[in-house]
């Protein structure tokens, strides 16, 4: 949580500089964060923050650190923590690498990691809000990514959908806008994102190729699989009510083995996910460019489509 760079003085101490509860912080370095920890029921009804640590930047070994200490006194006083959910910033995923887990190896990865005072096996869960938002701007920088079939997913259908739309005054039982298009003012926005990867934009898609002639809307199945099969993976993970239906349905003995089946059609979905990357390299003292296409989940644009393997992995245990 960001801060307002400022100390002031108590009357007993300064209040405003990096603390990190131990006495060893730097003397009067300014805080510029508050870092964290809260713990959410899953059976009941509430959530509180337990603890907070005034900070500047984090490293990932100092990250690991605050978790086990976090872990431990909530382990003194019998509440039994089964996982811990977090956002997409490297710190994070290299400080859980340092806790046990193994995120490096997309294809067959270790999402969890034992406890410091017993032995249950902590999972990790990346917060599913942020993780359709980071395969959403993914999409949009890219514009064309393909699929384990070559099938081409692009994102210049979505601004012909909504040019269309326009153009006849009405949408497509959709919510999609020019809003949603241009969308980097309100990058932080998950709505913007959820209502782009969501299953009427994708049959809207669909509706243009069947009845359409225009040569707008031709090859759109690429496209339509890819963001149907996000809507349903955020669905799957961001589930609360149990008189919901399908694959919004929270998971129980009914319906595991459905839920376990998508889980593994979209993970080999995901692992086979690829785009073009340019790359620069030294030929008889000439800088040449060349193009590739690689896996998407080895690129620098993977943590959106990692974090949802991640959850994946992570539900099944």
């Amino acid at each position: 949580m960001a801060l307002r760079h400022q100390t002031t003085w108590t009357g007993k101490k300064t209040a405003g500089i990096v603390d990190y509860g131990t006495g060893s912080a730097k003397l009067y370095e300014i805080a510029t964060q508050a870092y964290m920890f809260t713990l959410v029921c899953l059976n009941e009804s509430w959530k509180i923050p337990v603890a907070y640590f005034m900070v500047n930047g984090l490293s990932a070994e100092t990250r690991a650190s605050l978790l086990k200490t976090c872990l431990s006194e909530c382990y003194q006083v019998r509440v039994d923590i089964v996982a811990i959910t977090f956002n997409g910033c490297s710190s994070n995923l290299n400080a859980v690498n340092l806790l046990g887990c193994n995120l490096n190896r997309p294809g067959s990865l270790k999402t969890t990691f034992k406890h410091p005072d017993c032995d249950l096996e902590m999972a990790i869960m990346l917060d599913a809000c942020h993780m359709i938002k980071l395969v959403r701007n993914t999409f949009e920088a890219k514009r064309l990514i393909y699929d384990t079939s070559g099938k081409q997913i692009r994102w210049q259908l979505l601004i012909n959908l909504v040019k269309l739309q326009e153009n006849v005054g009405l949408n497509f039982a959709n919510k999609i806008t020019p809003r949603h298009i241009h969308f980097r003012n309100e990058i932080m926005k998950v709505k913007l994102a959820t209502q782009i990867m969501s299953m009427s934009v994708a049959d809207a898609l669909k509706l243009c190729n069947e009845i359409l002639t225009s040569s707008l809307f031709v090859n759109t199945e690429g496209t339509t699989e890819f963001i149907t099969i996000f809507n349903n993976l955020f669905d799957i993970f961001n589930t609360i009510s149990s008189g919901l239906y399908g694959l919004k349905k929270p998971l129980s003995i009914k319906n595991d083995d459905e839920i376990f089946a998508y889980l593994e059609k979209a993970k080999q979905y995901i692992l086979g996910l690829k785009i073009w990357i340019k790359y620069r390299r030294i030929y008889r003292k000439r800088i040449q460019m060349k193009v590739v296409k690689k896996n998407i989940v080895e690129t620098k644009n993977k943590t959106g489509f990692l974090g949802f393997l991640v959850c994946i992995e992570s539900l099944k245990h």
